[in-house]
C-alpha cells in the first residue's frame, strides 16, 4: 500500500510535466501543418496547445506542485510553439525571416526578466505568448490578416520592452 502511495504521488506531480512535454512533441506536427498547408490541422494543434497550457497550469497549482521549473519550462514550451508555426510561415513566404528573429529576440528579453531574478510570471511572457498565439492563430484563418502581424508583433514587443527599461 505504502509503495502504491509512493507512485501515486510521483505519477501525481509528474502530471502537468507530462502535459507540457505532450505540447512540445506536437510542434514538428504543428510545423508540418503549417507547411504542407492543413490550415484545420494546423489550427487544432494551436487551439490543443492553448488549452493544454491552460490545464498544465491549472494542474499544477491544483495538485500544489507549482515550481519555478515548471514555470520555465511551461514558458519554453509555449515558445517552441509560437516558434514552430512561425517558422512554417516563413517557409511558405507568408513572414519574412527577420520576423522569425524578432520572435526569438522577444523571447530572449522575457528569459533575460528570468535572469534579472524576476518572477517566472512575469506579465511580459503572457503578453508575447498571447499576442504571438493569436497572430498564428489569425495568420491561419486570414491571410489578409498577414500583413498586420509585424506591426502587432512590434508594437507587442516594443511596449514590452519599453515599460521593461523603465522599471
Amino acid at each position: 500500500m505504502v509503495v502504491y502511495g509512493a507512485r501515486y504521488s510521483v505519477a501525481r506531480s509528474s502530471l502537468p510535466h507530462v502535459v507540457t512535454a505532450v505540447r512540445g512533441a506536437s510542434v514538428p506536427l504543428l510545423f508540418y501543418s503549417v507547411v504542407s498547408g492543413c490550415c484545420s490541422l494546423a489550427m487544432s494543434l494551436l487551439a490543443v496547445a492553448v488549452l493544454s497550457d491552460v490545464l498544465d497550469g491549472f494542474l499544477a497549482r491544483r495538485l500544489g506542485v507549482a515550481s519555478d521549473e515548471g514555470a520555465v519550462f511551461d514558458v519554453f514550451t509555449d515558445f517552441l510553439v509560437v516558434l514552430g508555426a512561425f517558422l512554417g510561415f516563413m517557409v511558405l513566404g507568408v513572414y519574412p525571416s527577420w520576423l522569425v528573429g524578432f520572435i526569438v529576440l522577444m523571447f530572449a528579453q522575457f528569459a533575460a526578466t528570468l535572469l534579472g531574478g524576476a518572477l517566472v510570471y512575469d506579465p511580459v511572457g503572457k503578453y508575447y505568448g498571447f499576442a504571438t498565439m493569436t497572430c498564428a492563430a489569425v495568420t491561419l484563418v486570414s491571410p489578409v490578416a498577414c500583413e498586420f502581424t509585424p506591426l502587432i508583433l512590434l508594437s507587442v514587443g516594443s511596449v514590452s520592452l519599453f515599460s521593461r527599461l523603465t522599471q
